[in-house]
């Protein structure tokens, strides 16, 4: 039997690195604990001017947090101040002041929404309460979360939750250090537990301000089997729910890590988001990277879930699809061209005019279909598995 021998300084670096990545993990949740993001955005399916995140603070020295947004030309302040029952509201467009409170009751998902009163008011009120069109706005402070990370280069490579606990072979590892060494934006989203973030919809403002969000623990996420690099940001996302902001015309996003049936679904939706508010929006690619991404069984994608003997030897999508054959993939795919074409896009149609949407697999599958709008302009938007 042969024995193998591991140098004692090889141990002594990959000890190292462990150490120092979990220590950057464990920074990454502390900041996000203490963040409190406020945040605007329209309802769906509303026919609604595109807004923009400006900047978003909080500062537990001096008890609030603050938003800016830009809207129809209009800037909107909303600040949260500790005070009252469940924090003080001060709202204004173009300095003008409308009274508002934070919810303190109802579920969760109802808690630190801010409720305006649009009743009553002055003319100049009025005006501007109608140039923003307020009443189709939700405003919120959501707290243990991120603000908004703005994509200020046209390419960005976003890595996905790189715990082992995703790929515990690390397959994918190779493909992920090869989109970290290229030159473009790069950005390292680490997973937090969904019951974090619903325990945090809920905390009182002026709580959280005094004491810190209580009931909130890091979840048991390995860190990355190789080392992260110190020069990238790091960010904790909820199953792939972060905000984006985006400002140029063209963007060409790279997704490695994560499970492309859940969290990077969940994050291209969010990008999207971000693309959809961009006044200047042209084009955007997504790019999936077979040897760089995996899967999990089950998902909330229609048609998207995987069976055992898919994933019986590797959840890396570039193994999972040859062992499903054509048919599956096709299939896959399918359902999520499907859920853009019939879900997401008809939220956005007063954004567009038309959307030019293509999915490509390499090795023949391509499908390619105008989407109408009742917007203005044109957008491409394509997803391609390399």
């Amino acid at each position: 039997m042969r024995t193998l021998l591991i140098s004692p300084v090889l141990l002594m670096s990959a000890f190292a690195f462990a150490n120092d990545n979990q220590a950057l993990m464990n920074r990454t949740y502390d900041l996000a604990y203490k963040n409190a993001s406020v945040n605007c955005e329209y309802y769906y399916w509303r026919d609604v001017p595109k807004i923009v995140t400006v900047s978003q603070k909080t500062n537990r020295a001096e008890g609030h947090a603050l938003g800016k947004f830009a809207v129809n030309g209009k800037t909107i302040d909303v600040l949260i101040k500790n005070g009252g029952s469940n924090g003080i509201v001060d709202f204004r467009v173009d300095g003008v002041q409308f009274q508002g409170s934070l919810k303190n009751r109802g579920t969760a998902n109802e808690i630190n929404h801010i409720q305006l009163n649009l009743t009553g008011l002055n003319p100049e009120q009025t005006a501007m309460s109608q140039a923003v069109q307020l009443n189709d706005m939700d405003c919120s402070v959501e707290i243990g979360m991120e603000n908004h990370h703005k994509l200020t280069q046209e390419r960005v490579h976003i890595n996905m939750h790189p715990h082992q606990n995703y790929d515990f072979d690390g397959e994918s590892i190779p493909g992920i250090k090869r989109e970290l060494s290229k030159s473009s934006q790069q950005l390292m989203l680490l997973d937090d537990s969904t019951n974090n973030k619903f325990k945090a919809l809920g905390t009182n403002f002026n709580s959280f301000i005094q004491n810190g969000v209580w009931g909130l623990s890091t979840p048991p996420m390995t860190p990355p089997a190789f080392e992260i690099p110190r020069d990238i940001p790091l960010k904790l996302s909820q199953a792939g729910h972060n905000r984006f902001t985006l400002m140029l015309p063209n963007y060409e996003i790279t997704y490695s890590g994560g499970n492309h049936n859940f969290c990077i679904l969940n994050n291209t939706r969010r990008v999207m988001h971000g693309f959809m508010e961009n006044p200047k929006a042209q084009s955007i690619t997504f790019k999936y990277p077979l040897d760089a991404i995996v899967v999990q069984r089950s998902t909330w994608l229609k048609g998207g879930d995987f069976s055992r003997s898919d994933l019986k030897y590797s959840n890396m999508l570039s193994k999972v699809f040859p062992q499903m054959g054509n048919k599956k993939v096709t299939k896959y795919l399918n359902a999520y061209f499907d859920y853009f074409k019939w879900n997401y896009f008809p939220e956005k149609k007063f954004f567009f005019a038309t959307v030019t949407f293509r999915q490509v697999l390499k090795g023949g599958y391509e499908r390619v279909e105008t989407i109408q709008g009742e917007g203005e302009g044109h957008i491409d938007v394509t997803f391609e598995y390399l």
